[in-house]
């Protein structure tokens, strides 16, 4: 997760080929999205994806979150 005007990275964490903390069901790219998301959510924050990251789930998602 990168700061738009800044380019600062804010958020980041290793991919080593599988998470055991993600959901069966659940994308890959809506794993990663909510996890960088976390400590944004419930604030108001814009979050821009490219297509590997977007769903109709984590937009739900997000917007459950005011995100």
């Amino acid at each position: 997760m990168v700061d738009l005007d800044t380019k600062y990275i804010c958020n980041g964490f290793p991919y080593l080929g599988s998470e055991k903390q993600k959901n069966q069901n659940e994308l890959v790219g809506e794993f990663v999205v909510k996890k960088l998301a976390e400590p944004y959510l419930m604030k108001g924050h814009n979050i821009t994806t490219d297509q590997y990251f977007t769903s109709y789930n984590l937009g739900v998602f997000l917007l459950s979150k005011k995100t």
